[in-house]
């Protein structure tokens, strides 16, 4: 509700849902009529296929807006359930409640997913992603397809973040130790997994270059790309007041990571959207701040924890990849898409935490033993003490 009172009280339905709306009436009315036959005049990968998905909607709820908003935010529910569910599965030792309270209800996971739109469709997406990487890194079964459907979803829409993740999830499964117990073969199932995935990463690529309109994926065609989404964004009302370097440098990575994920300062809110906006990146920053020893448990448990990770690398390549965003205000909607993913580490056990509670384990088994040793001699010393007075 907050979402649609925004969208069209507060902004008068100058949003991309209005939009939406207004063609999935139409293609639902098109529907009925039986004529599937669909010309949007532009490329269905994106915003089209949005439109055509909201004319799906409408055609078996009707064309309602609220009830467009309903079914997009149940997708999006979904999406962050199967985070949890992801985080409980590959991090068992890990905080579960906290990261529970953080990715069902922080401001910014409730509000962008819950409209028509694209940030629904693709939490939904990755946190079937997120569960696919889980299931695989843990050995489960169903892994690989849920992947695969996961990134079928981000590439209808997103085909560069499904890129991004992609990576991610490759790189994780090669640095992933065989599990303890595996057996001889174990090494040629492996070897199969990560050439299907690689596979998709270099599909994941293609797509790419197709999304960009770029004949070959190079420093020089990212270079371009940046410049480009630097001048498009850098207008409006929530611009950066410095200008965004977007040169290629390591060295830059930590003003990106600042840039990314805690923009904008409060000292920078102008309206009360962007002061709730400014709050939310404050209670983020002191997150990370206070949560330092869990961070260092994250970077110590990379190769234990392998979604660790995965969340870690797929964190770095968005931030290098959306650092030449320079509006606060597109990159807060912006980035619901790494959210879920940098929340992990700072979920984690702290540092030292799995040595102590390995201890306690150790002294309560220990104990236990002691106590049913002391229990099985009990009836032998009594009849001893018998026998004697005999």
């Amino acid at each position: 509700m907050p979402r649609y009172i925004v969208a069209f009280d507060l902004y008068d339905g100058s949003a991309d849902a209005n939009a939406y709306s207004r063609i999935g009436a139409d293609l639902s009315r098109q529907f009925w009529n039986g004529d599937f036959t669909v010309d949007l005049g532009k490329g269905v990968v994106g915003t089209g296929f949005i439109e055509i998905l909201t004319g799906v909607v409408y055609s078996i709820t009707g064309a309602t807006t609220l009830g467009g908003f309903l079914v997009f935010s149940w997708m999006g529910f979904w999406g962050l359930y199967l985070f949890h569910r992801a985080f409980v599965r590959a991090v068992p030792d890990g905080d579960h409640w906290r990261y529970a309270r953080l990715v069902l209800l922080l401001p910014s996971l409730l509000f962008w997913p819950s409209s028509i739109g694209k940030e629904a469709w693709m939490c939904m997406g990755l946190g079937v992603v997120a569960y696919g990487a889980a299931r695989l890194l843990t050995a489960a079964r169903g892994g690989l397809l849920l992947l695969a459907a996961g990134f079928g979803l981000l590439a209808l829409v997103r085909p560069h973040v499904g890129a991004l993740v992609a990576f991610a999830a490759f790189l994780a499964y090669v640095l992933r130790r065989p599990p303890k117990g595996a057996s001889i073969f174990a090494p040629i199932g492996k070897l199969a997994v990560v050439v299907i995935l690689g596979l998709g990463l270099v599909y994941s690529v293609a797509q790419l270059e197709t999304f960009f309109g770029v004949d070959d994926f190079n420093q020089e065609a990212v270079q371009t790309t940046f410049n480009e989404v630097q001048r498009n964004t850098g207008q409006g009302g929530s611009q950066f007041i410095e200008d965004t370097d977007t040169d290629l440098e390591p060295t830059l990575l930590p003003v990106a990571f600042v840039n990314v994920l805690f923009r904008p300062f409060p000292w920078q809110a102008t309206n009360a959207q962007a002061l709730v906006a400014a709050a939310e990146s404050a209670f983020l920053m002191l997150l990370f701040v206070t949560s330092w020893r869990r961070f260092a448990h994250g970077v110590l448990s990379i190769l234990r924890r392998p979604y660790v990770a995965f969340c870690g690398v797929y964190t770095l390549l968005f931030v290098f990849g959306f650092s030449a965003f320079s509006n606060a205000g597109i990159l807060v909607r912006q980035r619901v898409q790494v959210l879920p993913f940098v929340l992990v580490v700072v979920c984690l056990a702290p540092v030292g935490a799995h040595a102590r509670a390995s201890v306690s384990i150790a002294s309560t088994a220990d104990a236990r033993s002691s106590n049913a040793k002391l229990t099985a001699a009990q009836p032998r010393t009594l009849e001893a003490r018998s026998l004697r007075r005999s």
